[in-house]
């Protein structure tokens, strides 16, 4: 990370080693700028705030670190830093591979093999000293169980329930059935239609001038996600697993103009996890593309991001799922002027409707 203010930091070339984490870099905001953080917000009691400002070494390059602690754990792969010495363990699921882990029904954290790095001397963390240094792998071990209550993060792997073995415990709305006839912004992709995830099928009328270029709906954002948009008056639908491998759909003719019915179908090829898909995209009920291609036993957005992913209708305020169609602030800037409108409305909305079939899911709502 390079931190870079001139009227106060003098640059001096030397980078700085004392450990820190992402977590350091809101306290290390409101140090700088006097900021004394909030104990209660609109009558609710604030957490405290784990991290530790980085101001201390904007002066001094070789200052000792504050940084005593960090705890990491995401999806089961753990980590501690405690006093220049880092120990993790890998955990049961590989991120950049879809689908249910292979043997997570037999997976117990207690016999994962952990690494242990000395950061001080070997930052990269490239010789393992796990099995020189047994006592202290213990130690950094029985220190990460410590940390873990304090995090909320017990029992370990509790991240993958809802994910890997019951998909049907995770918070879900219970309609399947929307129609969206004004302006939204976004909502959380719980309370949302399962694109993706169900049978289901999108339904939106839309007003279509020459060469339109819009984003029509989006689930999710760079890192993982769906989304049907139009450019320069082609349909195309793409989905976007995790930057690993991206299913681009694409019609060949171009929309035709006025009011154009589209319609997007989606069918899992069985009721299973990880069941491959079947897209099928219409234009006033002619088919002008399909493909099937494989889906994630979760949802279509990263689990780490679940939770502020969300579904959107005609826009993309996030950044953009498809490397294709414009970033957020290019149609921020020319949304006066965007080709996608209903004539009540400036702003790109097509009158949307969506419906999903809770029979035959792919790992349920996340």
């Amino acid at each position: 990370m390079a931190v870079s203010w001139p009227a106060k930091i003098k640059h001096d070339g030397i980078p700085r080693s004392q450990f820190h984490h992402v977590t350091d870099i809101v306290p290390t905001i409101y140090e700088a700028v006097g900021i004394t953080p909030p104990r209660v917000v609109n009558g609710v009691d604030q957490m405290a705030i784990d991290g530790v400002s980085m101001v201390y070494t904007f002066a001094d390059a070789t200052a000792k670190g504050r940084k005593t602690t960090q705890f990491f754990d995401i999806m089961g792969s753990r980590g501690i830093y405690h006093d220049g010495w880092f120990a993790d363990t890998f955990g049961p699921r590989t991120p950049w591979v879809p689908g249910k882990p292979a043997g997570i029904e037999n997976w117990n954290p207690e016999n994962d093999v952990w690494e242990l790095y000395n950061l001080d001397e070997d930052w990269s963390q490239a010789n393992d000293l796990a099995a020189k240094m047994p006592d202290r792998v213990a130690y950094m071990k029985n220190l990460f169980l410590v940390e873990s209550p304090k995090n909320e993060n017990l029992p370990i792997g509790g991240g993958l329930w809802t994910i890997v073995f019951h998909p049907e415990d995770a918070p879900a709305t219970p309609y399947t059935e929307w129609t969206f006839s004004g302006p939204i912004t976004g909502m959380p992709e719980f309370t949302a239609p399962k694109l993706g995830k169900f049978n289901n099928t999108v339904s939106m009328e839309v007003e279509v001038p020459e060469n339109a270029n819009g984003v029509l709906y989006a689930l999710g954002g760079f890192f993982g996600g769906l989304s049907l948009y139009v450019k320069d008056g082609v349909l195309h639908y793409e989905y976007n697993l995790f930057e690993i491998d991206r299913t681009k759909i694409d019609a060949k003719d171009k929309l035709p103009t006025g009011k154009v019915t589209i319609e997007i179908d989606s069918k899992l090829a069985a009721p299973k996890p990880g069941a491959p898909l079947d897209v099928t995209l219409k234009v006033n009920g002619q088919v002008v593309a399909r493909a099937v291609y494989r889906s994630p036993q979760h949802s279509a957005s990263p689990p780490t991001t679940a939770s502020t992913s969300a579904a959107i209708s005609a826009r993309q305020y996030r950044s953009p799922i498809s490397t294709r169609h414009p970033s957020p602030s290019m149609e921020r800037s020319s949304r006066r002027r965007s080709p996608i409108q209903r004539k009540t409305n400036n702003i790109p909305f097509p009158l949307l409707q969506m419906q999903d079939s809770r029979q035959g899911h792919c790992g349920g709502p996340t």
